[in-house]
C-alpha cells in the first residue's frame, strides 16, 4: 500500500550507464564464459526474476565455478554490476539467496558476499563524499541481501546494525531528498525485522531521534519532510498503517513527484 508510492519516481535513482548485451542461448559447446553469465544474469535480473529464470541462472553459475576462484570472479562481478547498476540489485538478491551454499575448493559464495558487503560498509563514508551512486547502490544491495539471504532457514541478523547505520547517514543533516527517500522505502520494507533481529531498541530509538532532528530543521524540503514523517509514523505504529493513513501518505508522494517532474 505505503510502498506504491514510495516505489514510484526511485526507479530510475542509482542506475549507472554500463551497456547491457543481448542475451543468448549458452550452448554447451561454446563452455561457460563469465561474459555469458553476466549476460543471463542481467537478462534475468531485467525480466520476470522467477523461479524457473532464477534456477536458470544458478545451474549455469554451478557450471562455471569449476574452482574456487572462480566463483570468487563471479561473485565479484555480481558485486560490480549491482553497485553500478541498481536494475541488478533485485536479481542479485534473489540469486544470492539460492547460491548461499556453494562452496567450491573451500571458497563459499556466501562469504564473498558479506565480505564484499562489509567492505562497501567500512568504505560508506567515502563513497558517499566520491561517488553518491555506488553510496546508495552499496546501501540497496545490503538491504536486499538481508531482505532475502537465509542460513539454516533464518535471517542473518548479523546485517541488522550495519543497515541501521546506514540509515542514520541516508537521514542526517548531509542527506539529500532522494536519499532520504530511499531511506523511508527500505525502513517501510525491513523495519519490522529490523526491530525483531536487534538485541535492543535503543539503535532504532536512536535512529527515530536522528528523524525527528531532520525533520525539525529549517533546511528540510517539503519532500524530504514527508518521507520523514512517514518513518516516524511506521515506527510509532508498529510498522503497519491504516489504509486511510497509508492513501494519505500515498498521495502526498504523488503529488511530490508530480512537482518535481
Amino acid at each position: 500500500m505505503a510502498g506504491r508510492g514510495l516505489g514510484r519516481g526511485l526507479a530510475g535513482l542509482g542506475r549507472g550507464r554500463g551497456a547491457l548485451k543481448a542475451p543468448g542461448t549458452i550452448k554447451k559447446e561454446d563452455g561457460y564464459t563469465l561474459e555469458k553469465l553476466m549476460s543471463e544474469f542481467c537478462y534475468m535480473a531485467l525480466g520476470r526474476k522467477d523461479d524457473t529464470e532464477v534456477s536458470k541462472v544458478v545451474e549455469i553459475v554451478k557450471k562455471y565455478s569449476t574452482t574456487g576462484s572462480k566463483l570468487k570472479e563471479f561473485a565479484t562481478a555480481l558485486h560490480e554490476r549491482c553497485v553500478n547498476e541498481a536494475d541488478m540489485i533485485t536479481g542479485a538478491a534473489l540469486l544470492s539467496q539460492s547460491l548461499g551454499s556453494l562452496e567450491v575448493d573451500d571458497v563459499k559464495f556466501r562469504n564473498i558476499l558479506l565480505q564484499q558487503l562489509q567492505h562497501d560498509f567500512k568504505g560508506k563514508e567515502a563513497m558517499r563524499k566520491e561517488n553518491c551512486m555506488l553510496f546508495t547502490n552499496s546501501f540497496l544491495l545490503l538491504c536486499e541481501v538481508f531482505s532475502v539471504l537465509r542460513v539454516a532457514g533464518a535471517p542473518t541478523p548479523v546485517l541488522a546494525t550495519p543497515i541501521l547505520t546506514w540509515l542514520h547517514l541516508m537521514v542526517d543533516a548531509d542527506a539529500v531528498d532522494h536519499e532520504v527517500a530511499l531511506a523511508d522505502a527500505q525502513l517501510s520494507k525491513l523495519g519490522k525485522q529490523l526491530q525483531q533481529y536487534m538485541s535492543n531498541g535503543k539503535r532504532l530509538d536512536a535512529l527515530m531521534q536522528t528523524v525527528r532532528e531532520r525533520l525539525l530543521a529549517k533546511n528540510t524540503t517539503t519532500a524530504t519532510r514527508c518521507h520523514l514523517l512517514h518513518m516516524l509514523e511506521l515506527h510509532t505504529h508498529g510498522w503497519q498503517l491504516t489504509d486511510c493513513v497509508t492513501q494519505f501518505y500515498t498521495q502526498q508522494f504523488d503529488e511530490i513527484e508530480r512537482e518535481v517532474r
